[in-house]
């Protein structure tokens, strides 16, 4: 459809149609959306690229969607790139649905070891974390970071590792800049953000 409207609620239905077989592993509806995954992967790949109203409910869906695919599937490192390549690009709510999509992947599908496999996720988190100007989505991507809760879904010491030096380095540079200027409330909830997956890395770790 060309209508931007259109197009906009139909991500948006296909998100939540997707979400709920995504949690109901009993529905019939369930084997009628994997019978036209191929499709929907394709289309909602396609839409991520559309305006950012179009591919924040593409993004979501296709979170969603990597979940209802078989683990080993290796459409899901597609689906990962895509949205990974998303959490850097577009607006704000764009970018931190795509940092939700990873944390809820990772949540769902742990043993993927999705921050240490072929994919772009992790440098792109980095990225988001270092460089976006909006704590809302720099929050949300050390919330996809620090997700799995065994090293084994890390798949081993260097990711976690990694990130607990840079979450030291951030800190300090928001130490840095607080010295010259007030501390306000979104730089607050930054850094207690960085603070609380230190604590849970550094744990992980021990």
């Amino acid at each position: 459809a060309d209508h931007v409207l259109v197009r906009q609620r139909v991500t948006t239905a296909i998100a939540n149609l997707l979400y709920a077989q995504s949690i109901d592993t009993i529905s019939s509806y369930r084997t009628y959306f994997l019978n036209y995954q191929g499709i929907l992967i394709d289309e909602l790949i396609s839409l991520s690229n559309d305006q950012d109203k179009i591919a924040s409910g593409s993004i979501r869906a296709l979170g969603h969607l990597y979940v209802l695919l078989g683990q080993g599937d290796s459409r899901r490192i597609r689906i990962a790139n895509t949205i990974a390549k998303k959490i850097n690009q577009g607006n704000a709510k764009v970018r931190w649905n795509a940092c939700n999509s990873i944390a809820y992947m990772l949540t769902w599908c742990p043993s993927e070891a999705l921050l240490s496999s072929n994919t772009f996720v992790f440098p792109s988190l980095v990225t988001a974390v270092v460089e976006s100007k909006n704590y809302k989505v720099r929050t949300s991507a050390i919330s996809a970071m620090t997700t799995p809760n065994t090293l084994q879904d890390y798949d081993g010491l260097e990711i976690p590792t990694q990130m607990v030096r840079l979450f030291e380095e951030t800190l300090s540079n928001i130490r840095n800049v607080d010295q010259q200027s007030n501390l306000n409330q979104n730089s607050e909830m930054f850094r207690d953000a960085l603070l609380s997956a230190s604590v849970k890395l550094m744990n992980l770790l021990e």
